[in-house]
């Protein structure tokens, strides 16, 4: 039986019975404390980082939650936990570790058996109808493939009745739909799978075609992140975004500053990569602790550094910017108080501070007029950091920055 299925089951489930919603926080808080109860029913009571919870509720609820969002439930479920005079059931450390002391959240254990029998039901006679009209076993799509991929063909049946109509390789299964829609409990099951899957799409986006071409200029933080070079949760969602980029064919560019930049971060810390014990210990954000999870040693970083522009290229579609001296020029000579603001923030780090101005001026000078929101800017600096950024031009990941 399929995970996804169930959960899509669950989920409505859940949806049914709450009130007044602003979000889907409360909806998915359920799903992330069953990941709990089941991690620690087997015998998992502490982690290094929120990574393996998020990889134990993939596997068991097939969701795939972004790491910022799964952040904000676990800290809410956290505060939840803490009981007065009391050990806390679930900690969670500003590092992404964790210590669980018990999480059995039987009240949901009666819903999921309930939603994981109405898919047995749905699933039995959806078969039994494939094999009475001898469908080709090679055109029998898995209902809930029909069911995700088909949602915005499906509203109008499921809202007011009507036949579902579409094309030919899914015939038998719009058929079936049409056919079992007048046994209300049968299709009352599959309004809630359709359901489940249209709450989930509140975190998995399917990837059409969009108008607007986006720019993203990406970061020296949002680059170790994406190379593995920073924590587990930076590198899973840098290379989603990335991913993302890629499918709605958005330009991926970072500035030869920012390579240069980069590649002297990777030169230093490979220099002092024997001795700093500290710092793998105490930073899981540092590239030293990347090193130590990872195993790698000095000629790992060198070889990243020796070969950055060709490994972001080849491996992730990130090209150099084009006449990047225009930029830098203007950086240094149009926009003196914008390099005298970063000169601040950097501490008088010259060359971070015409860094961050140059990244600056080229977006301002590819939106070329004032944006009121994300699609109508043509292009946006990325980074990866927990510090929120005090410019309009950011837009951060890690909770999460788009610049």
């Amino acid at each position: 039986m399929s995970n996804r299925l169930v959960t899509f089951c669950f989920l409505a489930q859940i949806n049914d019975n709450s009130v007044g919603l602003t979000d889907f926080n409360p909806i998915f808080e359920p799903i992330v404390k069953m990941g709990l109860s089941s991690m620690n029913s087997a015998g998992k009571t502490k982690g290094k980082s929120t990574i393996e919870i998020k990889n134990h509720i993939e596997e068991h609820f097939g969701l795939d939650i972004p790491i910022p969002f799964l952040w904000t439930l676990l800290k809410q479920i956290a505060k939840e936990s803490r009981k007065e005079g009391d050990e806390n059931d679930f900690i969670l450390h500003k590092d992404g570790s964790f210590i669980m002391k018990q999480f059995i959240f039987s009240d949901f254990n009666d819903q999921i058996d309930r939603a994981a029998k109405n898919i047995e039901i749905v699933e039995s006679i959806y078969e039994k109808y494939l094999d009475s009209i001898d469908a080709p076993k090679e055109s029998r799509t898995p209902l809930i493939d029909f069911i995700s991929q088909q949602n915005s063909r499906l509203s109008r049946l499921f809202a007011h009745g009507e036949d579902v109509r579409v094309d030919d390789s899914y015939i038998h299964q719009a058929q079936f739909l049409n056919f079992i829609k007048l046994d209300k409990e049968v299709f009352g099951i599959l309004k809630k799978i359709y359901l489940g899957s249209l709450i989930t799409s509140y975190l998995e986006l399917e990837v059409g075609q969009l108008k607007a071409k986006l720019e993203f200029l990406l970061d020296t933080n949002f680059i170790l992140g994406l190379l593995d070079l920073n924590s587990e949760e930076s590198t899973h969602t840098c290379r989603k975004i990335v991913d993302l980029c890629r499918k709605l064919k958005f330009r991926l560019s970072i500035m030869p500053l920012t390579i240069e930049e980069t590649t002297a971060l990777l030169n230093r810390t490979s220099r002092n990569l024997n001795v700093s014990f500290a710092q793998k210990q105490l930073d899981p954000e540092s590239i030293y602790s990347a090193c130590s999870r990872n195993g790698w040693g000095k000629t790992k970083l060198d070889q990243i550094a020796a070969k950055l522009p060709e490994i972001l290229e080849k491996e992730y579609g990130i090209y150099q910017i084009p006449n990047p001296e225009t930029y830098k020029n203007k950086a240094k000579f149009n926009y003196p108080d914008l390099y005298k603001f970063y000169l601040k923030i950097r501490e008088n780090n010259e060359f971070s501070a015409l860094h961050d101005t140059t990244a600056e001026v080229y977006v301002l000078e590819k939106r070329k007029k004032p944006v009121s929101d994300f699609l109508n800017s043509r292009c946006w600096f990325v980074s990866n950091t927990k510090c929120p950024c005090n410019t309009p031009h950011f837009l951060y990941q890690r909770g999460s920055l788009l610049s």
